[in-house]
């Protein structure tokens, strides 16, 4: 069984989770004093989770977090105290611990908390639902996978609840994808089309009771930071922020970016695939077929009182996040003002306010002044390379669309899926 390190200064309960934890198959090993446990996993030890106490007189958990990014001891930590509040569990998430456990607690708790963190973090969510592109499609390349150095904490207003939500980020081992957590049930979802829930005014997924809504503006970002495997731990909303993907571009940023043991796997397109809408009044359609590197152009009809916007923009692997940050992450999410009221009135949209949505009426953004001329057709451009991470890989290919949203976005990517899958059997 997994070797557990408990670090509590009192004595009688660090030594009755030794006890039960022993009881139970475990190998634990209880420390009082922090420095000591820190002595031990700097020659060395290991271990496959770390029970940190907050207060302790010598050395706080606060200081044992940084000690341990200091040296760069990757272990798992679950937090325990008895001063539990919302400040002191942020906190220690800031500081790298993966889940916090509010003293006291009964036995059955802990054990089942263990348990679900020991299962996460060495395996791999397996579900029936995964639909993704079959890794006998993918190609190698030289580039390693990626994940983050630091655990993010963000905060803002879901769009469409209107409700205060936040989220918390934290690696994830080679080969893990990127998993959507529910903070309070600890009920999971892989970012994966095959768990698209819905995709009114948004991307949202689903898996069984769980469901987590707007993660295209952030799934964006992790796409073209490269970010392969992380866990994102939030209640039912991605925070909208200011509308745009730049607060997480300097959220990746500043936690930092690590290279895995392993290199990345993209799906090169070698043929074309197209989905189209042909009773509309204006022509909708994406596409995305064979190209040696990696463009979008978007064309976006809006009524001729605003007129029509297009932009293209091609990624190269070596500068990308520079030319995403710069052109395009700024660009908000927009509606039609009478519009928007509606949605409002049918319980959507609740979050929609003059600093996180570009607003449009009588001819004209009525909050804002734009970041660019083309700034609608560019945002278009963050809800397709959200969207279209969810293939579970990065892509060589040319997208080009006109008029589309996330439900032509989605509905590609499984007919991508299924054709890819299908050629690869018979093949």
């Amino acid at each position: 069984m997994a070797k557990i390190i408990v670090i509590d200064d009192e004595k009688h309960i660090g030594e009755s989770i030794e006890r039960l934890l022993t009881e139970q198959g475990y190998d634990c090993e209880f420390f009082s004093e922090p420095k000591t446990a820190l002595a031990y996993l700097v020659a060395g030890g290991d271990a496959a989770l770390i029970l940190l106490d907050v207060w302790m007189p010598e050395m706080d958990g606060y200081l044992v977090l940084r000690k341990l990014q200091e040296n760069d001891i990757k272990i798992p930590v679950m937090v325990m105290s008895g001063h539990a509040n919302i400040s002191l569990s942020t906190q220690t998430f800031k500081r790298g611990a993966i889940d916090f456990l509010e003293k006291p607690f009964l036995p059955d708790v802990l054990l089942a908390k263990i348990k679900q963190i020991l299962e996460q973090e060495g395996q791999r969510v397996n579900a029936k639902q995964e639909i993704h592109i079959p890794s006998a499609c993918l190609e190698e390349t030289t580039l390693p996978q990626r994940t983050i150095k630091k655990n993010i904490v963000l905060n803002g207003i879901g769009l469409h609840s209107g409700d205060q939500t936040g989220l918390i980020l934290s690696s994830l081992p080679v080969g893990s994808g990127i998993i959507f957590e529910d903070i309070a049930t600890a009920h999971t979802v892989p970012a994966l089309a095959g768990y698209v829930g819905s995709t009114d005014y948004a991307t949202m997924l689903e898996c069984r009771t769980f469901k987590v809504n707007v993660i295209e503006h952030l799934m964006a970002a992790f796409h073209i930071y490269g970010i392969d495997n992380v866990r994102v731990k939030v209640s039912n909303e991605v925070p909208i922020l200011d509308g745009s993907a730049l607060p997480f571009c300097e959220a990746l940023e500043a936690a930092g970016i690590e290279e895995q043991d392993a290199m990345k796997r993209v799906f090169r397109v070698k043929e074309r695939y197209t989905w189209e809408e042909k009773a509309s009044v204006e022509p909708k359609f994406i596409r995305l077929e064979p190209y040696d590197g990696f463009k979008i152009a978007y064309q976006l009809d809006l009524p001729k009182e605003y007129g029509n916007q297009y932009h293209e923009v091609e990624f190269d692997f070596e500068d990308r996040q520079v030319l995403f940050k710069r052109e395009i992450a700024p660009c908000r999410t927009f509606g039609f003002l009478d519009e928007t009221q509606h949605l409002q009135a049918t319980g959507m949209a609740l979050g929609a306010n003059l600093g996180n949505a570009l607003l449009l009426h009588d001819n004209r953004v009525v909050n804002s002044k734009l970041r660019f001329p083309n700034e609608f057709a560019r945002h278009k451009i963050i809800d397709i390379l959200g969207d279209f991470y969810l293939l579970g890989t990065g892509i060589y290919g040319k997208i080009t669309a006109r008029a589309t949203g996330h439900r032509h976005n989605v509905s590609l990517i499984k007919k991508v899926i299924s054709q890819v899958t299908v050629n690869s059997l018979s093949g």
